[in-house]
Formats: C-alpha cells, sequence, structure tokens
C-alpha cells in the first residue's frame, strides 16, 4: 500500500521533473530562501495556495493517449507525463505502459463498452441450461447485473449468467441485458433475446403394419408442418437410421416382431417432439388357425361321412366315402414356400393336403378327406390330429347325420364332441335311396298323429296319455318329461336305438334358451342354411350345419294331403293330458315351438334322434 508521505514526495518529485526542462537554474517559488543543492526548484507553502495541475477527465485523457504525438513518443518524452484526473480524482502520471495513480496501484480505466455473447436459442423442455457471457471494452468491470425482461435477476463479480433451465417449460421470447460497473463507470450492453422454440408434435403413422419375412417394407409417416421425419429403432435416444416421411425397410428380417419409432424435427429451430410415434412390424411366422373356433359355431373344416343304404346308428361306417373337399385350413404368416402334400389316416378317414407353395403372408390350404369310417366312431364328430408345415391341427369329421346341441365347441376332440346329437338321416318313412341332405318330396316320409305308434289318418282322436313319453300318469305341462333328453315311451315309433326327440332336445339346435320363436338366421348352436322357397307343396327346406336336412313338409289336418307349408315335425313333449308339442320353421322364415291345445288331429311326419 502506497503512504501519504510516499505520494506527497512522488508528487514533488514529478513536478520537478516536469519543470527542470524550462528552469536554467535552481530556483525557488513562494520565498527568497535559495534552492537546495539537489533541487532544481523548490514551491514554498504560503499555508494560503498550492500547486494547479493539467485538468483532464477520463475521456480526455484517453483521447490524449490515443493522439499521434502521444503515441510517437510513448515509451519516450511521454514518460512522466502528470495530470489531475477529474473522473477518479486523483494524479495521475504515465509510466511509458500505464497511468499510474497517486491515490491507488493502478488507474481506473473506465468501461467503454459491453457485449452479450453465448447461444440464445434452446428447445422447450431442454434440461440443459444457456450460459451468457459478458465482454466489456475499456476498463474491466468489478461487478455485473443481470437482467431478465428489464428485472434484475442476479448480481456477481462473474462475467458469465447461467440461464435456469426451468425457463425452458414455456416457449417464448425472453429479454436479457446486463450492466457493467467499476470505480469510475458503469455501462448497460444492448438487449439480447432468448429464444425458447416450441415442441413440434410427434408425427402421424399407421401404428400396426403387416409385413413377410425376408422381403422388404416401407413404413411412412405424416409430420406437423415445417417439420421432418426422423426414423429410429429405440424410443429414445439412439442413433438415427432414416430421414423423410417415408422409410424402406429392406430384406432379411426373419419372421418376428419389430418395433420403429418416428420423430418430428423442426427444419428451423431443430426442435424434436417430445415423444416419437411407434409403429409395430408383425412378420408372423406360419400360422395355420385350428379347424374349430372355440366358443363359436364356426367350422374352417367339416368333413361329412354319410353313406349307407340303411338309416342306423352305423350308418356311415364301413362305407367307402370317395375324396371330396373338406374345408380349408385358413393361415397367417406364410413366406412364399413350396410345401409336399401332407396325408394322415386315422380310425379308417384319411385327411389330405395337397402339395402347394404358401402365400406371402394370409392364405387358405384346401384339406379333403375320404376313406371308410370304423364303427367305433359311428354318431360322432371328432377331430383328426395332422401336421402341416411343423403346425400341430385337427381337422374336424362327422359320421352319420346329426348336429350341434350347444355353442361351444371342444378343441380338440379325438373321441368327440359331447355336443354333437345325432339323428337319423331320414323322416320316418322316406325314400332312402336319395341323398339325406339334398331337398327332395322323397324326404317327407310318413304323417303321424300325436301320441300313435303306427301311421294312421285319423281326423279327430283322444291321445294316450302315455303318448311318447315314459308312461307315467302327469296330467300338466311336460307330462312326458321336457327334460333335453327323456326316455323313450311306449308308443314311439322310432326303431330301436332311436326315440322321438323332445321340445328341449330340438329347441337345443336352435338355441338353449326357452323363446317359444325366432328367426333361424340367429341361431347360437348350428347355421340354419334354407334351401328352396317354403310354400305349399314346395321342394325345400333347411340344413342345419353340415349333416342334417330337415323337408318342408306341411302337416295334414281334416284330409289327407299337406293343407299348410313349413318344416313340420312332432316333438316327444306333452303340454296337457290331451296335447303334445310340435315344432315347425313356417313360411315366414321364423321357428316355433307350439303346442297342440287339444286338437290332435294334426298329423305331422317324424325325425328320430338317437337315444
Amino acid at each position: 500500500m502506497t503512504t501519504k508521505i510516499e505520494r506527497f514526495n512522488k508528487w514533488w518529485l514529478m513536478l520537478l521533473l516536469v519543470l527542470a526542462p524550462m528552469l536554467q537554474a535552481q530556483v525557488t517559488v513562494g520565498g527568497n530562501t535559495p534552492p537546495q543543492e539537489f533541487s532544481i526548484l523548490e514551491v514554498l507553502s504560503n499555508e494560503k495556495r498550492g500547486l494547479r495541475l493539467p485538468q483532464l477527465t477520463a475521456e480526455q485523457r484517453q483521447i490524449l493517449e490515443d493522439s499521434d504525438a502521444f503515441k510517437a513518443e510513448i515509451d519516450g518524452k511521454a514518460k512522466g507525463l502528470t495530470i489531475f484526473n477529474t473522473t477518479n480524482h486523483c494524479m495521475e502520471t504515465w509510466n511509458g505502459e500505464q497511468w499510474i495513480s497517486m491515490c491507488r496501484e493502478e488507474v481506473c480505466e473506465p468501461i467503454t463498452d459491453v457485449r452479450i455473447s453465448g447461444s440464445t436459442v434452446i428447445c422447450q423442455g431442454d434440461a440443459s441450461t444457456i450460459t451468457l457471457t459478458a465482454t466489456t471494452s475499456g476498463g474491466s468491470a468489478v461487478s455485473y447485473e443481470w437482467y431478465k425482461d428489464n428485472l434484475l435477476v442476479s448480481t456477481t463479480t462473474e462475467n458469465t449468467y447461467a440461464v435456469p433451465a426451468a425457463i425452458n417449460s414455456t416457449a417464448g421470447i425472453h429479454i436479457y441485458a446486463v450492466k457493467a460497473i467499476n470505480e469510475c463507470s458503469t455501462w448497460t450492453s444492448m438487449a439480447t433475446y432468448v429464444a425458447v422454440n416450441a415442441l413440434p408434435s410427434a408425427p402421424s403413422v399407421t401404428a400396426s403394419v403387416q409385413a413377410v419375412a425376408n422381403t422388404s417394407f416401407t413404413l411412412l409417416a405424416t409430420p406437423p408442418t415445417g417439420c421432418e421425419i426422423v426414423w429410429y429403432t429405440e424410443a429414445t435416444g439412439g442413433t438415427a437410421v432414416a430421414t423423410g416421411n417415408s422409410y424402406t425397410v429392406t430384406g432379411g428380417l426373419a419372421a418376428g416382431t419389430y418395433y420403429y419409432y418416428a420423430e418430428s424435427r423442426n427444419t428451423s429451430s431443430g426442435c424434436t417432439s417430445s415423444t416419437r410415434s411407434m409403429v409395430t412390424v408383425s412378420m408372423p411366422v406360419f400360422s395355420p388357425i385350428y379347424n374349430v373356433d372355440s366358443g363359436t359355431t364356426s367350422l374352417n373344416t367339416s368333413g361329412i361321412f354319410i353313406n349307407g343304404t340303411e338309416d342306423n346308428k352305423t350308418r356311415g361306417t364301413g362305407v367307402s366315402h370317395p375324396t371330396r373337399v373338406a374345408g380349408v385350413f385358413r393361415y397367417t404368416g406364410g413366406d412364399g414356400r413350396a410345401f409336399s402334400a401332407v396325408s394322415t389316416t386315422v380310425n379308417g378317414i384319411t385327411v389330405t393336403i395337397p402339395a402347394g407353395t404358401l402365400a406371402n403372408g394370409e392364405g387358405r390350404l384346401s384339406v379333403r378327406v375320404s376313406g371308410s369310417p370304423a364303427r367305433t366312431m359311428a354318431g360322432k364328430a371328432f377331430d383328426i390330429p395332422v401336421t402341416v408345415i411343423g403346425q400341430q391341427l385337427y381337422v374336424r369329421v362327422s359320421v352319420g347325420c346329426g348336429a350341434y346341441t350347444s355353442e361351444i365347441r371342444t378343441i380338440p376332440s379325438t373321441g368327440g364332441d359331447p355336443a354333437w346329437l345325432q339323428f337319423q338321416c331320414y323322416n320316418l318313412g322316406a325314400n332312402m335311396t336319395v341323398s339325406p341332405l339334398v331337398a327332395n318330396a322323397a324326404l317327407i316320409g310318413s304323417y303321424y298323429a300325436w301320441g300313435r305308434k303306427t301311421v294312421t289318418y285319423e281326423k279327430y282322436h283322444t291321445a294316450n296319455k302315455a303318448g311318447w313319453g315314459d308312461g307315467k300318469d302327469y296330467t300338466l305341462d311336460q307330462i312326458w318329461n321336457n327334460s333335453l333328453n327323456p326316455p323313450k315311451g311306449p308308443n314311439d315309433p322310432c326303431p330301436s336305438g332311436w326315440k322321438i326327440p323332445s321340445a328341449s332336445q330340438i329347441r337345443s339346435l336352435f338355441t338353449l334358451d326357452n323363446i317359444s320363436s325366432n328367426e333361424p338366421a340367429k341361431a347360437t348352436s348350428n347355421k340354419w342354411t334354407k334351401v328352396g322357397t317354403i310354400e305349399l307343396n314346395s321342394v325345400s327346406g333347411y340344413r342345419v350345419g353340415s349333416a342334417l336336412f330337415f323337408p318342408n313338409s306341411g302337416y295334414l289336418f281334416n284330409a289327407n294331403y299337406p293343407q299348410a307349408a313349413g318344416v313340420d315335425l312332432h316333438t316327444s313333449t306333452a303340454s296337457s293330458s290331451t296335447g303334445g308339442h310340435w315344432w315347425l320353421v313356417g313360411t315366414n322364415d321364423k321357428v316355433y315351438y307350439l303346442n297342440n291345445s287339444g286338437n290332435n288331429g294334426m298329423h305331422r311326419p317324424i325325425r328320430c334322434v338317437a337315444e
């Protein structure tokens, strides 16, 4: 630290150096005392006045320093130049390199400018911070005041300011300025604008894409306005694999599931969407579908074996059936490969899938059946296992006529589906030389009065209470037992091993509920297909599933000829002590479960069901 005495001595020394060139001899100012031997000039105080040096402001001093004359002698005659700086109120002397203040170690140099540098653009939500740097011209600052949107946010001795990441949460423009301060000056910078750019929305994509293994496929995305698409294989981070609205992935990918991600990038700000839109690409392996869809009536394959000469319970067995198409196996994930024929024989039935070539993606395999079913499979609907290109599948076949009594299908059922109910293929008395599944008047057969064991036309008759039921002396509804499978009654005209179906059994072919009438198209147990037009004397009827057909027969009443149209058949269920249930599908294409209401003069055909 420079003491006052040292400063005073320096002052006199500098004064003498300034005045020395002008003196021709030793001089005393302010008195008659001669100067000391070592002095050229001595100024004596009269205790009233002092010595006044040239008065310059810091700015004027700078002009002096910048002059050509000063620069020419900056390290020569300019040395020792002394002034009084009216800005910092100090006497200053030039030492050839800088001004030396008599007040302090260094002369305060005023700040003449301050500018802000650093990144001024950031994306909304960016976790990083922006650092602003203040650079001064002229003198150095000893402190800085930082302002955001005209509000003081920081006072520091550092020339940098870290903009908090919190401002990045909202898009917008913020104005920053800095005030640089030292002992002799202050300077405020021009405004600097920091832009927080909004993020674009994620692009629109097709979320799920089906492709074929080892082939090329193209992904598409639609970006927001002003943006481009950048593709990745990771949901976050990672390296971009492509840029553009479309991205074609060349072949080489094996079967499986792959994920791609599309990101929006603003072409002006470079900001990207906060999330990426995922595209799932599925390349399934060859995957055929079972022939039976569990819980539904849908069958992909259904081989029917009904050939025979008698309408007995073993019909369809022991008889050769030529090869015929029995449906298809639907599949996905085909890869265009060729495959050899597949053939499997079980219980005398041969299942064949001809050689062919898989489609690329979805396709179908034709299924064929043939053979002579074993007697142990009579009256059953069961599945035959077959291996197709490494996949275990099952082909559903049925032996003899019948239909399902429930919408539930067992998968797989190699021993027989319990929901299958075997029927005789023909009405009692029908011509058994014609096909039982093709509409023909010869399928109608004989007409019976309810409760009678023989075919007799009776205009009116009194029904036997025992009728076709179990012989018990019931007098109310369900007199013959309306359970799903009641026992055979003593007057039942069906041959051994067969009986007249109950109303519940007939109802189960359509639905298991107790609705008395409905449309066959709404059936849930089997698909009911109308053949021809149901009208009086027309050759028509309904096919139930694929192995049962009921002809349009109408009924007889007061005459020995049909007097109405419809699939019209008796049941074994009694509705009272004098009448039984019957059912029909009429000309209005609705199914009805009705009773005779005491009028048993109506004669109808009978279709027997297995006991």
